[in-house]
């Protein structure tokens, strides 16, 4: 017989993929908090009724060295946590949809493999001339007895 060597893929870890989503659904929330944190930063320096440059929030000196106010910012930053979450749906959903398509190849390799393997035969019936004995005794077969012809 000849011997067949199956080929082994190196599987994904799932572990791996669970990390990787950790990393980033963290990452997008912490984008997204720090832009809504922004957004209300620059609401509160608005209304505050002293000037801006005495507020406690900080805006004047943030606005000199970034060019844009706090609301800008956070807008900015929020933009980018939902283009990050976009992608990332998109790749776990690409994942997803691979990790299922391969399961459904898999399901109809086995189907038709398992549809290929020959059945066993039935056993051919043996005629009573070509029965080969064994060595265990059989059972005497009721034989009726044929009764003596009186004339």
């Amino acid at each position: 017989m000849a011997d067949t060597k199956t080929k082994t893929r190196k599987q994904h870890s799932k572990s791996w993929h669970v990390a990787w989503r950790s990393i980033f659904g963290a990452l997008d929330g912490i984008i997204a908090v720090l832009g809504i944190i922004f957004i209300v930063l620059g609401f509160i320096s608005d209304y505050l009724p002293k000037k801006n440059s005495e507020n406690w929030t900080g805006e004047a000196t943030f606005a000199a060295n970034m060019h844009m106010g706090y609301r800008w910012f956070g807008f900015i930053l929020l933009a980018g946590a939902v283009l990050i979450l976009v992608i990332y749906f998109n790749v776990m959903a690409h994942h997803d949809e691979a990790d299922r398509e391969r399961e459904l190849r898999r399901q109809e390799r086995m189907k038709i493999l398992a549809a290929s393997v020959p059945e066993e035969p039935a056993p051919e019936a043996t005629s009573p001339a070509t029965e080969v004995k064994s060595s265990q005794p059989q059972p005497a077969e009721a034989v009726p007895e044929a009764k003596p012809e009186t004339k």
